[in-house]
């Protein structure tokens, strides 16, 4: 019995520090390191198919305000909310996770720029719906940056800095919105960090 108890409570803890590594500990989704090793494979399967893939950037539209007026119990309810309705339109294969603070990002296999941009939008209105944050109700809203494999990038790395650069872009659009990433916003930022530099 002794012997058993042990094996068990290791085994408990093994899957905890699993846990630990690849989930983020406030929404439950997988982290960027188990979001890095999936999407990988996602590719792989892709490249050999030749077939497209999209990965879409998603950042919650002055996110801080809520933080700094309503206390961070409300900023993390809000982010476990918006981590609960991502989840009705994605299939099987596709790939979501928590980056950090209040960007999520999505990969999703054998996707086209219009599949992709529906469900970006199906995503956005969702999203919006009103949700009790603390003491006020609020609505919402997000900022989402889209990236295409293999035009915009051939590796994770790559089409996840590319559809943060796009994010960015609907963000100073206004936010609310889906920008697609292109080859002008990589110019445009190397720009502006050279400038920044000197």
């Amino acid at each position: 019995l002794h012997l058993c108890a042990l094996a068990l409570e290791r085994e408990r803890t093994r899957a905890h520090m699993h846990k630990l590594s690849f989930y983020d500990t406030l929404t439950g989704l997988p982290n960027r390191m188990l979001f890095n090793n999936k999407a990988e494979q996602m590719l792989l399967t892709a490249a050999r198919h030749d077939a497209t893939a999209a990965v879409l950037f998603i950042d919650i539209d002055r996110f801080k305000i809520v933080n700094d007026t309503q206390g961070h119990a409300a900023g993390d309810a809000l982010l476990r909310e918006v981590a609960r309705r991502r989840g009705a339109d994605l299939g099987d294969g596709d790939v979501v996770a928590r980056l950090a603070g209040d960007e999520f990002i999505i990969a999703l296999p054998e996707c086209s720029a219009e599949e992709a941009a529906n469900l970006a939008d199906r995503l956005l209105a969702r999203l919006s719906q009103p949700v009790n944050a603390g003491r006020m109700m609020m609505t919402p809203q997000a900022s989402v940056g889209v990236a295409m494999f293999p035009g915009d990038g051939w590796d994770v790395d790559s089409l996840v800095r590319h559809a943060d650069i796009a994010m960015y872009r609907a963000k100073s659009e206004g936010g609310s919105r889906i920008v697609f990433y292109s080859l002008e916003m990589n110019q445009a930022m190397q720009e502006r960090l050279a400038l920044e530099s000197a």
